[in-house]
């Protein structure tokens, strides 16, 4: 017969170890402790919150009471308001003439002075009785007037001078040509931040470039940057006017001429300026107006 052999560690094998079974216990308590915490918690949560959904509740309820009641106060309010209008003006109309419908308007015509039967009342459209009407007085026979005729003179073939300033007037169209040319200059030439040289110009076609004979004036606009010298005027053929800048703007010129009932002309022009970079004079924009 053979038997296992056990290792005793020091302990006598008769002697039952009760530690494991009070360490289960003890667990076991520790695991129903805290799912009845747990469950307490939870009670008193859910509770704390029904009542306070409870509370709010109601709260809204009131509020609900209360714009109901106040509702109705205001349609009672406007009620109240509108009969009282109505009242005074019907108080006031009291004396005065009822409307008549503009359908029964048309049939008796506009608003009698009494309110009498419809019978009785005139109308264009049915001729009053010989009592109510009044004598009508004949007119007295007017006597015949001659009429003398009216000495109207023979058109004549030529025409008469005309008296008004604006008519009969030689009216001559010119054409003004309006331009600029503009210059890149190299860094290291450049007395401060300007980048281009640029010149604007006003003269005529190539054929007649003199306008001095009709123009008396040109003045330039110039960005407000140019300030205290953003406006130039040129007096004298040519009318050209040279400045130096490093940006892009539109140009207001105005134009006068030489007789004193043409009307100054003012015409915009972009100015643009070189962007080959060459220092070599380029043309930029050209506008060409008729006056």
């Amino acid at each position: 017969m053979s038997c296992l052999k056990r290792t005793l560690d020091g302990q006598d094998p008769d002697y039952e170890d009760n530690i494991p079974h009070e360490a289960k216990r003890l667990r076991l308590l520790e695991k129903n402790a805290k799912a009845e915490f747990s469950q307490r918690v939870s009670a008193i949560i859910q509770k704390e919150f029904g009542a306070e959904l409870a509370s709010r509740e109601r709260d809204a309820h009131e509020i609900q009471e209360r714009l109901h009641q106040a509702q109705k106060t205001l349609h009672m309010l406007r009620y109240v308001v509108v009969s009282t209008f109505y009242n005074k003006k019907q108080v006031g109309t009291e004396d005065k003439q009822k409307r008549i419908h503009p359908a029964v308007k048309k049939l008796i015509g506009k608003e009698p002075c009494s309110w009498g039967p419809l019978h009785q009342r005139p109308s264009k459209y049915r001729p009053l009785d010989k009592e109510q009407t009044s004598p009508i007085k004949e007119e007295e026979p007017r006597e015949p007037v001659n009429k003398v005729p009216r000495y109207i003179p023979p058109k004549s073939s030529t025409s008469a001078p005309s008296t008004s300033p604006c008519r009969g007037v030689h009216k001559v169209k010119k054409r003004i040509v309006i331009g600029n040319i503009s210059k890149w200059v190299p860094v290291d030439t450049r007395e401060d931040s300007a980048s281009h040289k640029w010149m604007m110009y006003v003269r005529g076609p190539r054929d007649a470039a003199d306008v001095s004979g009709f123009v008396s004036m040109v003045r330039f606009f110039l960005h407000p940057s140019y300030r205290p010298h953003d406006i130039a005027e040129v007096t004298s053929p040519p009318f050209h006017l040279s400045r130096r800048g490093w940006g892009e703007f539109p140009v207001r010129v105005q134009i006068h001429f030489c007789h004193p009932r043409n009307k100054p002309v003012d015409v915009i022009h972009h100015l643009k300026l070189d962007r080959s970079y060459t220092g070599l004079q380029t043309l930029g924009e050209t506008l060409r107006t008729a006056t």
